[in-house]
């Protein structure tokens, strides 16, 4: 149904409600006013009903029987009455709510499973008798009685107490269950009644602050939508929806909404689709935790369903609906779903993803990762982010089945033009890299993993330092030995390595800018320093990442002296001796460490000194000692005589006094532990040498003296 129509079909529902109690009269549109149709549309001025039909919502004269204005007319063959059981229909036996003052709210509850009678005398004798429904009870003798006319009116009377308007609610709430189809045969005798009706129940969520009032407005509501089956209906409930979360009202007003399309969304099957195709509703309403709780309620404690249970029904309705426009060919509901997903986890991933996984949503999402369209690409990513944050994610093995669709979609990335996805698909990669269990192999076979190479090298030339950073991150993932290909190729990571460290050197030194202070900077002055003081930042966090990353190199050279597993070379004939490949590595990071790591951090230093990137460095000169032991001695030397000892001293004074910083003050220490502990065997080794000279010279002198003595 078209917006406008929508529109115009609520508009007469309120101004038939305000009718009610005027002396005006409009057509279907409510444009024009129509003498002609005052006699097919009267009113009752005290409160009675619109004559919509010609049959009569308020009882014409000719229909009354010529009976007095006003009198109570409980039945008879000209008045048509729906009827359920057998039996007449006795006036004495309906009890009205207006001669029950005093009876109280328990009371009036403990009596609804006896007495369903809903008929408000004061105004009853003016409805028409095709709105009264009669029936009777199984074990029951007598009949009950229910005017719908009398019910809509009680709701919306502003005098009718909350108390009673919760009792007529819940007696029609019972009916309607039991009887829809006789309630759905009475309301339908015209549409614009229905909507009315609808909307003024949608009118008491924001006017009722009683709980236990709103939940059963909120049961009564999704009830008769739900039975009603009708998408002119469903309609009219969300357009009012729609203008209640519009208005700023609180959230505590607006809960009872929500809560109402909570149950909607579970009982109307094609509610979400049509939340997202005609309205774009259904993500905005999911960034409201509190409907995520009511919609998500069974995942919202810890104890989560068995797994066996949750696998059997697939997850939620809401879920299953989702999974369903995710496995569309149509990519605007691909991408309406995966967004939809995005906002249920990012108010709890840990509470809500559990729910994914067992509905099987990852693979599905990796599948995506195929398409072409860049938005449906980032929204898969950040998607997946959330989900790399529960533990099932990984232990169900999702992740093996989606990597290699991870990294192709990576590939396929990098061409494009789009930083904000390469940063997203990065982040992902990362993030799965670095949370693998160490028992759950990710890759493999050396052809993804290999591809993964070629991804992480291709972002680090990249013109874009935040591209690069995000692969550095991702780089500091990948280096460890659950990662490596068997046979490892430690070649692959050198050439990676290399290039990270040579982006780095890249890197312009930052200057400092310096302006006068007796002059007063101008708007333009400032936002260049913004923009450098930004650039600087993210040179400062590009090396960070990287010496992280050749840190993590450093310790997997460690790790893997300890593996015989990774230290074959797979394309060395049986027939030849094998060439130590990690042993070429270790040398190459020694090296690298020389002539790379140091000169390019301590260039830094001198313009931007930074507590976390010296931590790290401090870190990467400690562990050099491990990597070859046999050039350790020299390594010492060198760092001594370029007055390293001094320099790591001021360091310490300046960052670590009074207890700052113990992280640096520690790697401080450790560094300087081992390089003075082997400077002093070094030291020692040299005296003890040419004192062993010595030795041998005098001795040998007295012995060429005990020859040429005469």
């Amino acid at each position: 149904m078209p917006a406008c129509r929508r529109n115009n079909l609520i508009g007469q529902s309120h101004r038939a409600g305000s009718r009610l109690r005027s002396c005006a009269c409009a057509d279907l549109e409510g444009r024009k006013v129509c003498r002609e149709r005052l006699e097919e549309a009267r009113y009752d001025w005290s409160g009675g009903w619109l004559d919509i039909t010609c049959s009569g919502w308020v009882r014409s004269r000719a229909s009354r029987g010529g009976g007095k204005e006003g009198e109570s007319v409980a039945g008879g063959s000209q008045h048509p009455v729906t009827t359920i059981g057998v039996g007449g229909w006795d006036p004495s036996h309906s009890e009205s709510l207006e001669n029950m003052p005093g009876k109280p709210l328990c009371q009036m509850e403990e009596s609804i499973s006896d007495n369903w009678n809903v008929v408000y005398e004061r105004i009853h004798s003016r409805h028409d008798g095709h709105w009264t429904l009669r029936f009777s009870e199984d074990l029951q003798d007598r009949e009950q009685l229910l005017c719908v006319a009398c019910v809509i009116e009680m709701v919306e009377g502003s005098q009718i107490s909350i108390v009673r308007k919760k009792f007529t609610l819940a007696c029609f709430r019972n009916i309607l269950v039991r009887f829809p189809q006789a309630v759905l045969e009475v309301l339908s005798v015209d549409a614009r009644v229905c909507i009315h009706f609808i909307v003024t129940l949608l009118d008491l969520l924001r006017n009722v602050e009683d709980s236990t009032t709103l939940d059963l407005v909120i049961e009564v509501l999704a009830l008769l939508t739900a039975e009603l089956k009708s998408e002119q209906f469903v309609c009219c409930v969300l357009d009012e929806c729609q203008k209640q979360l519009s208005e700023k009202n609180s959230m505590r007003k607006s809960l009872p909404v929500f809560k109402l399309l909570a149950k909607l969304l579970f009982t109307i099957p094609f509610l979400a689709e049509k939340l997202i195709q005609e309205y774009r509703f259904l993500k905005h309403l999911l960034q409201f935790r509190q409907l995520v709780t009511v919609m998500m309620g069974s995942y919202e404690t810890e104890e989560v369903s068995p797994e066996d249970e949750v696998i059997s029904q697939g997850g939620n309705s809401l879920l299953l609906l989702l999974k369903k426009l995710l496995l569309s060919r149509d990519e605007i509901l691909q991408i309406a779903s995966v967004q939809c997903m995005t906002s249920i986890l990012v108010h709890s991933p840990v509470q809500y993803a559990p729910a994914f996984v067992y509905a099987d949503i990852p693979e599905f999402l990796f599948e995506r990762l195929s398409s072409t369209d860049e938005i449906l690409v980032w929204s898969v990513y950040s998607c997946l982010l959330l989900l790399t944050e529960e533990e099932l994610f990984f232990s169900k093995c999702h992740t093996i089945y989606g990597i290699e669709s991870l990294v192709r979609s990576l590939k396929e990335t990098m061409r494009m033009n789009n930083v904000e996805v390469q940063k997203q698909g990065l982040l992902l990669f990362g993030e799965i890299l670095k949370r693998q269990p160490t028992g759950i192999k990710l890759f493999m076979n050396f052809t993804i993993w290999h591809e993964a190479i070629v991804v992480l090298q291709e972002a680090m030339t990249s013109c874009s330092l935040e591209v690069t950073t995000e692969a550095t991150n991702a780089l500091a993932a990948f280096l460890r030995k659950d990662h490596l290909s068997i046979p490892a190729q430690y070649q692959e990571l050198q050439r990676l390595i290399q290039v990270m460290l040579m982006r780095c050197a890249d890197l312009p030194v930052p200057s400092m800018i310096r302006s006068n202070a007796s002059t007063v900077r101008s708007k333009e002055s400032q936002s260049v320093m913004r923009e450098q003081n930004k650039k600087f930042s993210r040179q400062g966090q590009l090396l960070l990442t990287a010496l992280k990353a050749f840190l993590n190199a450093c310790r997997l050279a460690v790790d893997c002296q300890k593996d015989p597993s990774v230290q074959e070379n797979a394309f060395t004939a049986p027939s030849i001796a094998s060439e130590n490949m990690l042993e070429k590595y270790s040398e190459f990071l020694m090296k690298a460490c020389d002539t790379l790591c140091i000169p390019i951090t301590m260039k830094h230093y001198e313009k931007t000194p930074s507590v976390t990137v010296m931590e790290v460095f401090f870190s990467i000169l400690s562990v050099q000692y491990s990597i070859l032991p046999n050039t350790a001695n020299l390594f010492s030397i060198k760092l001594a005589s370029s007055s390293f000892i001094r320099f790591t001293v001021e360091l310490k004074a300046k960052f670590c006094s009074g207890g700052r910083n113990p992280e640096l003050n520690q790697a401080c220490s450790g560094f300087l532990c081992r390089m003075c502990r082997l400077l002093f065997s070094s030291i020692e080794n040299v005296l003890n040498y040419q004192h062993g000279i010595f030795q041998k010279a005098i001795y040998s002198q007295l012995s060429v003296a005990s020859y040429i003595r005469p």
